[in-house]
């Protein structure tokens, strides 16, 4: 795929960096200006970004990686915040969802099994009167949240829940949370899940007094956090936002799954239509994604390391298929000449006799 030209390994390593960090995390491209040298701007590029909310491990191997799983279409993950309770009944009540009414065993942030519906009142009656208390009566700020960590069907049900356990040690640190595994065999639900699932019910505030505030970029990072611990137990994960993918279309939003497997009605979704605003933006989003891919599947084509054009063409072709537009084949107009037109008349005044 070289075009007849080359690039040193730092350099290929400077577009990387640059634009993998702005097609994979969407911070500003950043050049190298006549006073810097290129290993000091290879370095800045990899140092933490404090406050960003970018993933501080960004390294020419991390966006080659992550790069690779794109173009194999690896499962992605998901994290998503599907709600929380702003009332000891209301998270009571979630723990009873959770758990299929005591029905599935879930464990506590201590490894302790919860097991059956007394052992959701003694966690919920736990929660409520040690640390800080929950009231019966409601809040305007949430007494927990509600977690799901998922991942397609087909993947390992036991390496799911091991990562979703490691994934609240560490992020859930001194909080109280209760977490229950759903799986296609285990969930006796009319219509279960055929993507093996962990749900987490965490007290919003920890027992050092310290509130859980959950930002859009805490999400993107504990994709990207579960995604590692699944890898470290031998499962394909990426943890990529959807424009890096070209993907346009959201899945279901957990509350409407929630909604279809308790037979529930939702006629207002999906009503409203996108606003021009951002369907434009969503265009312009893909164009700048398509110029910097085209410019680190240069910089991969004119590397001297094989395994780095070995990419560029898998990129390309990923790319080809995503952005191919297949329109509707013109069905012909076939208009009828004088003589057909002739003889319908004939025809006609034949009948009328």
């Amino acid at each position: 795929m070289a075009n007849g030209s080359s690039k040193t390994t730092r350099e290929v390593q400077s577009t990387l960096l640059a634009h993998g960090e702005q097609l994979l995390n969407g911070s500003k491209v950043r050049r190298v200006n006549q006073t810097q040298s290129l290993d000091t701007f290879l370095n800045d590029l990899s140092k933490p970004k404090n406050g960003s909310g970018h993933s501080a491990k960004s390294s020419p191997n991390s966006v080659k990686a992550t790069l690779d799983r794109i173009s194999k279409k690896t499962p992605e993950v998901m994290v998503k915040v599907t709600g929380g309770g702003n009332s000891m009944g209301k998270v009571k009540a979630h723990m009873g969802y959770i758990t299929r009414n005591g029905q599935l065993e879930g464990i506590d942030q201590d490894g302790n099994k919860v097991n059956g519906k007394d052992d959701i009142e003694d966690t919920a009656e736990d929660w409520q009167m040690s640390g800080t208390p929950i009231s019966d009566e409601e809040s305007k700020y949430k007494q927990a949240f509600n977690i799901v960590l998922s991942m397609p069907k087909g993947t390992d049900e036991k390496g799911v829940y091991d990562a979703a356990k490691e994934f609240a040690e560490e992020h859930f640190k001194d909080h109280k949370y209760m977490m229950v595994q759903h799986t296609f065999t285990n969930d006796p639900s009319k219509d279960p899940s055929e993507n093996p699932h962990v749900h987490v019910v965490v007290k919003a505030v920890s027992e050092k007094g310290d509130r859980l505030n959950i930002r859009k970029a805490d999400l993107q990072e504990w994709r990207e956090s579960f995604a590692e611990k699944l890898r470290s137990r031998g499962i394909e994960a990426n943890a990529t936002k959807r424009i890096a993918r070209l993907q346009k279309n959201r899945s279901d939003k957990q509350s409407v799954k929630q909604m279809k497997e308790q037979g529930k009605s939702f006629k207002r979704y999906g009503k409203n239509k996108a606003s021009p605003e951002r369907v434009q933006k969503a265009k312009q989003q893909e164009k700048e994604a398509l110029t910097h891919y085209k410019e680190i599947t240069k910089a991969l084509s004119q590397s001297p390391d094989p395994q780095d054009r070995k990419l560029a063409v898998d990129l390309v072709d990923y790319l080809r298929k995503k952005v191919e537009v297949k329109k509707p084949v013109p069905q012909p107009q076939i208009q009828p000449n004088k003589l057909d037109l002739q003889h319908g008349k004939n025809k006609g005044k034949e009948q009328d006799r």
